[in-house]
C-alpha cells in the first residue's frame, strides 16, 4: 500500500512494529475528517457536496483497480484539506 500514488487517498510513508503495536506513518492532513466539516455548517452547497463526492469516488475507483477494497466508508475515514480536497483513509486489500 506504500506504493500506491493517488492524489485522493492518504499516503502511507512508512511502517513499523514492535511486538504490541504496529505504526503506520502517513500524511499530514490539516483540515480533518469529513464529519467534522459538515458538522462545521449547518449545510453544504451542491456545488461543494460534487466537488467533495467527485474525488471520494475517484480515490474509491483508484484503490479498486488495485485490488483493494475499502471496508468501512463514512465520514469519519474521510480527511479533508484547508482547500476542501479530501482524501480516503483506512482500506484493506
Amino acid at each position: 500500500m506504500k506504493n500506491l500514488n493517488s492524489k485522493y487517498i492518504i499516503q502511507i510513508l512508512e511502517t513499523f512494529d514492535t511486538s504490541k503495536y504496529l505504526f503506520i506513518i502517513m500524511d499530514y492532513i490539516r483540515g480533518g475528517d469529513l464529519l467534522s466539516f459538515v458538522r462545521k455548517r449547518t449545510k453544504l452547497d451542491e456545488q461543494t457536496s460534487k466537488f467533495i463526492f467527485k474525488q471520494i469516488i475517484e480515490g474509491l475507483a483508484f484503490i479498486h483497480t488495485n485490488n483493494i477494497v475499502h471496508r468501512d466508508i463514512k465520514l469519519d475515514n474521510i480527511l479533508i484539506d484547508i482547500d476542501d480536497n479530501v482524501k480516503v483513509i483506512l482500506f484493506f486489500n
